[in-house]
């Protein structure tokens, strides 16, 4: 059964736990833009060369 009211708290296990998966979260979000990024600068390095040449 719930608490509910004055005795419910979130638990230092759960506190612990989200605090992993919010790093996780950040981790994964920050990879992939600098992925995005660096795709970015190399097509448009690839485009500069063709116009170039």
């Amino acid at each position: 059964m719930p608490v509910v009211g004055k005795r419910a708290y979130v638990r230092w296990w759960e506190r612990v736990l989200a605090a992993i998966a919010l790093v996780i979260v950040v981790l994964l979000v920050s990879i992939v833009m600098v992925v995005l990024v660096g795709l970015l600068v190399l097509a448009a390095g690839v485009l500069l060369e063709q116009a170039i040449a």
